[in-house]
């Protein structure tokens, strides 16, 4: 069943031409998308198309244009086409039919009936498919010029859906380390590097354009980047820190149409029973050279006589001492070690206010414990004492305090006589 959409004044005309006996309000009969419209007796009236279709900017709706007035006030960006010339409008009209909205790519005026008691306009209207994304400029019409008929109008809009585009693009992402298998979601540990691989999938009706890679989200502190294959279907990055890399592929087709598809690397700290350090770097974005920042080493010393040390530039390291480097990131595992350690950042280079500082963070049973940064200005050869770690917990407390001063004089000095009563 059809139904009037709408009584609708002609908006074209002002009062004033509307008391000189223009054109009357008209009706509106819009159809369900495929609905056929019911048929009309009357007599055929001729239409031809204008000489020329630039008619972008017309306000939407069914115009009846019977002056050159009425013509401009179509266009209230103020750029008016020319008419034709050869319309002359007291035996003439110009119908245009206008969209309203993108959503509507294509519009026919496809017939024009007579009866004894009104104008009768047939046009045809088709819909945006279904998954698919327009393109044009401006929205879409139709003009035809017939002859003047000065009598009540009728609209009958049909409306056609629009064939579906498919869906759009889309991929299978799969990661892994080394020669594992290939998986959406992934384990990896620090120092490793993952591998992922994506295969775009098209069932939609536009080609593929444009595909890429990059991170929806890393762990505070990684400076991971991503290398990539020569078409673009591989990217690889080393993994430098605990917790979750969401790795995003995006592919795009001819219609502008866009998909993501996700893979998950989680990286995370053994449930073994040892303390894990991390060493990584703050306040800095993918764009820094870490090469530039700061040079900056961690030393974990044993909280005891003849203290071992667990460092990068320890020739012999203890046996508790595992080091394991992704630049900028250090990882320090300390194997089966249950005593406390006094840990230090020492700066071989100044490390300026507003740039990237260092972060300790502690791990333990496969949960971040502690997690220390130092954004003070340091000069050259400054040290930064973090505090005392207990291994058996990954908890850091105050430093132990600097030792008493000893009674005994300095060696090669004899103490002092009080010297004698007078």
């Amino acid at each position: 069943m059809r139904f009037p959409s709408a009584l609708v004044p002609f908006s074209l005309l002002a009062s004033s031409l509307i008391a000189c006996g223009s054109t009357p309000p008209f009706l509106v009969f819009r159809g369900e998308p495929g609905e056929k419209l019911a048929p009309v007796v009357g007599d055929p009236v001729r239409i031809q198309q204008p000489g020329y279709e630039v008619f972008n900017g017309a306000k939407s709706g069914y115009h009846f244009v019977h002056s050159a007035d009425e013509w401009k006030a179509l266009f209230p960006g103020g750029e008016i086409p020319p008419l034709p010339t050869d319309l002359n409008f007291t035996r003439k009209m110009m119908i245009i039919a206008v969209a309203d909205g993108k959503k509507v790519t294509h519009v026919k005026v496809t017939k024009v009936l007579d009866t004894a008691s009104a104008v009768h306009l047939f046009v045809r209207e088709t819909m945006e498919g279904q998954n698919c994304k327009s393109d044009h400029d401006g929205n879409a019409y139709d003009a035809v010029i017939t002859e003047r008929l000065d009598k009540n109008i009728q609209v009958h809009v049909e409306v056609e859906p629009g064939k579906s585009c498919g869906a759009p693009p889309s991929a299978r992402v799969t990661c892994r380390v080394g020669q594992g298998q290939w998986e959406n979601k992934i384990s990896a540990q620090p120092g490793e590097t993952v591998e992922c691989e994506a295969v775009p999938e098209v069932t939609g009706a536009f080609a593929i354009v444009d595909q890429a890679w990059h991170f929806t989200s890393i762990p505070g502190g990684s400076a991971a980047k991503m290398t990539f294959s020569k078409n673009n279907t591989h990217a690889s990055f080393p993994v430098d820190g605990f917790g979750s890399y969401l790795v995003a592929f995006e592919v795009a087709d001819e219609a502008g149409r866009k998909g993501t598809v996700q893979a998950t690397v989680e990286v995370l700290p053994p449930k073994d029973g040892d303390t894990y350090v991390q060493f990584a770097w703050a306040h800095f974005d993918a764009t820094d050279d870490p090469s530039t920042f700061p040079r900056v080493t961690l030393r974990i010393t044993e909280d005891k006589t003849n203290p071992r040390v667990c460092a990068k530039d320890v020739s012999k390291k203890p046996d508790f001492c595992d080091i394991r480097e992704q630049p900028p990131t250090v990882l320090y595992h300390l194997k089966g070690a249950r005593d406390k350690f006094l840990v230090e950042a020492s700066y071989q280079d100044e490390r300026a206010k507003g740039g990237p500082y260092v972060c300790v963070r502690t791990f333990f049973n496969g949960a971040k414990v502690a997690d220390q940064c130092d954004d003070n200005p340091r000069p050259p050869d400054s040290v930064w004492t973090v505090g005392l770690l207990d291994a058996k917990t990954a908890t850091i407390g105050a430093p132990p305090p600097p030792p008493a001063p000893s009674d005994d004089p300095p060696p090669g000095k004899k103490p002092v006589k009080p010297g004698a009563k007078k």
